[in-house]
């Protein structure tokens, strides 16, 4: 008999006591906290746990939980540890892992099990799990609980990356409008209290019709929105799945001819009021809608002209007022979409729209220049109702055909319609007619006509340059052979 049982109970508990006493009381406090946290039973926390999965599953996050006594573990597949791990197929290097995160069966356990799962399955999308980072971030938190962070939900995700697109130093002169516009209308079909998942991108993209400007724009903005949270890489199938839809047929815009604007703008009568917030008199119009179509401009840039009263320095040049009778150039200076720019007329060949349009005497502003959406809404309403079919936006169109019918270099072009060079060669060009272009290829042939009648009249004077030249020669040698003569014979005198 060993030396063990001859020794009486309660010297045998002894010993036990000092050789596992840290481990015996672990557990009796394990027990007491498990008391306290009411647990749910067996049944209860299946249920609940099952449906956590179904809904990880759904959103296809690859870790879920299980439960094992009254404690919460992790299922999950990731590397092996170390060396003394066996894969789970033989030949492989990742084993199918169930491991404990410190948590129970209870409300607070089920919710930050939910998190973790969803945690590591992030970083398995990314790429970046490891050992180092699950002890820390995932073991260490539910032995810290004043470190755990609170899961990002969509709404969250979007806050930072508006924060970040504000923040960022624009051009643009309305970043908050143009946030609600181009990123903020496509996130609306997202439910903010969820978490970013598949399913919660698909409903944003599907949301919109396929091979519209809608579709393209919402792709757009998911992408932007994924690039700056670095999730790209994680969603990558779902964005090339989407890919060919955004493809889309421009609208044709409806761009009229300059006789047919000219005599748009004299018809508004001066005299006649309208009931807009926006204008009192028809005569402001007139001359906004003259403005827009002499010098290319957006429609708020129109309500927005530094020099219109009084000279403006801007770029170290001081311009003129526009009302200002010596002002012969009639540049303006405006500020919009893109910033501050100048523009300059530009009227069809034989006429004077500055001075047609009464442009050099504006009236007093009374159209409100907020948000330059609501300013294109207002112009487009004042058309509508008077039964005229093309948008304010034409107006600007047109001078840009204008300026190519006329023979403008596109960079000169682009400068006074404050945009880039290639979008005047591809947006502005795509809308051109037949006319247009009729015309844009009749002024090229004009042009190398005029550089051949140029070249033959360029031959024509060096050939009768050379004629000359050879006649003056001989008139020289001539003179020469005279000049010798009368030498000979005032000789023969003498």
């Amino acid at each position: 008999m060993s030396d063990i049982t001859k020794l009486t109970d309660s010297k045998a508990k002894d010993i036990c006591s000092v050789g596992s006493g840290h481990g015996f009381n672990k557990y009796k406090g394990q027990k007491a906290e498990a008391a306290r946290r009411k647990v749910l039973n067996a049944v209860e926390a299946k249920e609940r746990c099952n449906a956590i999965n179904v809904t990880l599953k759904a959103d296809k996050v690859s870790c879920k939980l299980d439960i094992k006594g009254e404690s919460l573990t992790l299922r999950f597949s990731a590397a092996l540890r170390d060396a003394t791990d066996k894969p789970t197929h033989e030949g492989g290097n990742t084993k199918q892992w169930n491991v404990g995160c410190g948590l129970y069966a209870d409300d607070e356990g089920f919710s930050k099990g939910e998190f973790y799962c969803r945690q590591i399955s992030q970083q398995m999308r990314l790429r970046l799990f490891t050992w180092e980072w699950f002890d820390k971030e995932i073991k260490g938190i539910s032995e810290t609980p004043k470190q755990i962070e609170k899961p990002k939900t969509i709404g969250d995700l979007i806050e930072e990356f508006k924060n970040h697109y504000l923040s960022e130093g624009r051009k643009n002169k309305h970043p908050e409008s143009n946030w609600k516009n181009t990123y903020l209308h496509y996130y609306k079909p997202f439910n903010f209290s969820e978490f970013l998942s598949e399913k919660e991108l698909t409903k944003a993209i599907e949301s919109t019709e396929p091979n519209t400007a809608s579709r393209y724009w919402a792709y757009y903005a998911i992408q932007k929105f994924l690039d700056f949270h670095q999730l790209l890489d994680a969603y990558r199938v779902l964005l090339k799945r989407y890919k060919k839809s955004i493809d889309y047929k421009h609208k044709e815009l409806d761009i009229r001819s300059d006789d047919e604007y000219e005599q748009f703008i004299l018809s508004l009568a001066p005299t006649k009021r309208i009931h807009n917030r926006f204008t009192k008199v028809i005569c402001e119009w007139r001359w906004t809608f003259g403005m827009l179509l002499t010098y290319g401009l957006r429609p708020h840039e129109a309500l927005n002209i530094l020099n219109l009263y009084e000279p403006y320095k801007y770029e170290g040049k001081v311009f003129k007022a526009l009302n200002d009778p010596t002002n012969d150039t009639n540049i303006i200076v405006t500020d919009g979409k893109t910033g501050m720019r100048t523009a300059m007329p530009l009227s069809p060949e034989g006429k004077d729209w500055v001075a047609l349009f009464e442009l050099k005497t504006p009236m007093p502003r009374q159209m409100e220049c907020g948000n330059p959406l609501h300013v294109a809404k207002a112009f487009g309403q004042f058309l509508r109702r008077r039964g005229f079919t093309f948008k304010s936006y034409s107006l600007r169109h047109r001078w840009n055909h204008r300026a190519r019918e006329r023979g403008i270099d596109t960079s000169t072009a682009a400068l006074s319609m404050g945009h880039s060079e290639m979008m005047n060669s591809t947006t502005y060009k795509r809308q051109m007619g037949g006319n247009t272009k009729a015309k844009i290829i009749e002024k090229a042939l004009e042009k190398l006509e005029q550089r051949e009648t140029e070249k033959e009249t360029i031959e024509t004077l060096r050939l009768e340059n050379e004629l000359l030249r050879t006649q003056n020669n001989l008139l020289e040698a001539r003179n020469r052979e005279l000049e010798r003569r009368l030498a000979v014979l005032v000789e023969d005198i003498e």
